[in-house]
């Protein structure tokens, strides 16, 4: 689907290259629990009130990996933004989620890597649009999605 979705074919090989990692990384998904999931846990789909915080926009809820979500989020509403201390707003996201659930999802860190190498491919198959928003040359991006996808498909090799 994400490589229907990408407005660039200039990585297109690493679908390919992301899908046999996958593969070769079964026997660690194949452990993770189902259970149901946002989809889409990004800043616009958050609400706070006086009382409660929550999710709205439920479209692409589905079954899946409740530590595939959780790093997600945490890539999507930390990491990416220039926040400060990024470890002490991981350490409290993940008190959170331990408040609410009793423990962090199981195999959280042993599944991290194969859920990076994917996450990624939404950068690599919009490669125009990153270069577009970006302060560097074409070619400096190039280098960048190169680097970082070859550090993520060697965790998961």
């Amino acid at each position: 689907m994400m490589r229907e979705l990408a407005s660039s074919d200039r990585f297109e090989h690493y679908y390919d290259e992301v899908i046999e990692g996958v593969k070769a990384n079964q026997a660690r998904l194949d452990l993770a629990p189902a259970a149901l999931v946002h989809g889409d846990p990004a800043m616009p789909n958050t609400f706070r009130s006086e009382t409660t915080l929550g999710f709205i926009d439920w479209e692409i809820a589905h079954i899946g990996d409740p530590a595939r979500e959780l790093h997600r989020a945490q890539n999507q509403l930390l990491e990416s933004r220039d926040l400060g201390d990024d470890e002490q707003l991981v350490a409290a996201l993940h008190d959170g989620y331990r408040q609410r659930a009793g423990s962090l999802p199981v195999g959280l860190a042993e599944r991290a890597s194969i859920y990076d190498a994917v996450r990624f491919l939404g950068t690599a198959g919009f490669f125009d649009k990153v270069v577009e928003f970006s302060d560097e040359s074409p070619e400096e991006v190039a280098t960048w999605i190169e680097a970082e996808m070859t550090e993520r498909l060697t965790a998961i090799q």
